[in-house]
């Protein structure tokens, strides 16, 4: 496991944010996840979750535990119950889950928040309606 502390993600929650705001870009958006330490939920057996959307398979990461939270919430869980997961450097997601999933992958950022992200694996081009008016592409 790696260790995190409360600046592990703020370059990605920073990028996230220009992104949003209209002024961040892809490349940095992969730049600061490489640099990043997050929080990828597991299962009770302590695999990491994914889901299966439009046959991509999403890693579901999140930037702390807030984020988290909300994503608990979000798909009917109890704010007072908590989520176990594991920290993951973002440069071993990238490198390891999209190049060994076998299938169309990518990784979602802070799902069930008010500024997801999504980022496939090269190849994959995001649906049209993605990027309209988030910049998210």
């Amino acid at each position: 496991m790696v260790e995190v502390d409360a600046d592990s993600a703020a370059g990605l929650r920073a990028e996230i944010a220009a992104v949003y705001g209209g002024y961040g870009q892809w490349p940095g958006l992969v730049r600061e996840l490489r640099l990043s330490v997050v929080l990828v939920p597991t299962s009770a057996a302590g695999e990491p979750l994914a889901c299966d959307h439009d046959g991509i398979q999403w890693l579901l990461a999140f930037t702390d535990e807030r984020q988290l939270a909300e994503w608990a919430v979000a798909r009917g869980g109890s704010p007072a119950v908590a989520v176990d997961y594991r920290t993951v450097s973002g440069e071993r997601l990238l490198h390891v889950f999209l190049t060994s999933a076998g299938v169309p992958a990518g990784i979602a950022v802070n799902i069930g928040g008010a500024r997801p992200v999504f980022l496939p694996s090269p190849g994959i081009e995001p649906a049209p309606h993605a990027d309209e008016g988030s910049g998210v592409r």
